[in-house]
């Protein structure tokens, strides 16, 4: 299943999307979020409300943590309708120009390509996220501050700012380092094998910050917040206060199902300063067990943790974390031959949080 975010880097990277891979993306149904809208070629078809669905959402993207426009899409049939510039000619151009109204800078500038696919043509607008200010559209006489919102449930998910919310923005909102998890890996993978014919698996999660920004992050600190049968850390564990369980939801399983206790650990690693585009590793957590099998048979669940990060004067950002068991047998195969579990999308995944709370625990399934 394609992420969003993932789309969002390789467009920044290369702005090109392959005709294959927007089929990918309809045949998956990848719903619009933080990152992702689609639009009608009707869009287009009237010149003055065209170029005002270009401004608003490019800015909107920018102003929040930037995203991918198509233009050219059926979301409902999952089907591309085509698209054309207003008036005839180049529509990646005609789109580019459309921002020339915006005062301030968009900085780095959005990336505009276009996919030939064989139902007609896509626009692709790819857009960061602004590091230095809130974006300003001006449309006639009125000055407009667009976001983009993650609830699903909104019809409207691009949204203008009241003045007092952009004027604490402008204060100090794009100061902040863009702190990203990335690379997580459950290393040092063995089992535990019980004479009662229980198995528990151990591993080792690591994983990496970065600061994907020109700001400089100060004081950093990361953490990991996860539901086990035992739990090691090269530093200690911090107290799991109450503070946190505002954050995170805890989901323990039935204690009837497994042997031995089962702990809520908070572990967390000071990571100093980070420079711009640089990264540091978290190692502080040196074992974790969790059971993959009772003595009846293999129990069927997701494992899941709670992943956060932020340096100083700024907020926490909230990653999911998630192992599927769902089929113990793909899990222990690997634990078996010792070899790490990485990110793949199905086995193991890593998610950013917006608006949700991070789970940690083990959401049961079923036993076999």
């Amino acid at each position: 299943m394609t992420r969003t975010y993932d789309l969002l880097q390789d467009l920044l990277s290369s702005g090109d999307l392959a005709s294959s891979d927007l089929d990918e993306l309809l045949k998956d149904e990848v719903e619009e979020d933080l990152h992702l809208e689609y639009k009608h070629g009707k869009e287009l078809e009237k010149r003055g409300e065209a170029q005002q669905t270009i401004r608003k959402y490019v800015s909107g993207f920018a102003n929040s943590d930037g995203g991918v426009l198509l233009i050219g899409i059926d979301e409902d049939k999952w089907c591309v309708t085509g698209c054309k510039a207003p008036g005839g000619g180049d529509v990646a151009k005609w789109a580019s120009d459309c921002l020339q109204s915006i005062p301030q800078l968009i900085s780095p500038p959005p990336r505009f390509s276009t996919i030939e696919h064989k139902d007609g043509l896509v626009l692709v607008i790819a857009t960061s996220r602004n590091p230095y200010s809130v974006i300003p559209v001006v449309e006639g006489d009125k000055v407009f501050h667009y976001f983009r919102l993650h609830d699903k449930n909104l019809s409207e998910k691009t949204i203008n700012a009241p003045e007092y919310f952009v004027r604490d923005l402008v204060l100090g909102r794009r100061n902040q380092p863009d702190l990203r998890v990335i690379n997580l890996v459950l290393n040092n993978t063995h089992r535990q094998m019980h004479k009662t014919g229980e198995i528990d698996i151990c591993f080792r999660p690591v994983f990496s910050i970065e600061n994907q920004s020109f700001t400089w992050a100060e004081n950093v600190k990361a953490g990991i917040v996860v539901l086990a049968k035992h739990v090691e850390s090269r530093l200690g564990s911090s107290p799991f206060v109450d503070l946190l369980r505002s954050y995170v939801d805890i989901h323990p399983i039935d204690r009837d199902v497994y042997s031995g206790n089962v702990n809520e650990v908070h572990t967390r690693e000071d990571l100093d300063d980070i420079d711009s585009f640089s990264v540091k590793k978290f190692l502080a957590i040196s074992g974790v067990e969790i059971p993959v099998r009772n003595n009846i048979g293999g129990l069927n669940y997701l494992w899941k943790a709670a992943i956060y990060c932020f340096s100083k004067g700024s907020m926490p950002a909230w990653y999911q974390v998630q192992l599927n068991l769902c089929d113990p047998s793909k899990v222990l195969q690997l634990v078996n031959n010792k070899e790490p579990i990485k990110l793949d999308g199905e086995l193991l995944t890593l998610e950013r949080l917006y608006s949700e709370r991070g789970s940690v625990g083990w959401d049961v399934l079923k036993y076999q």
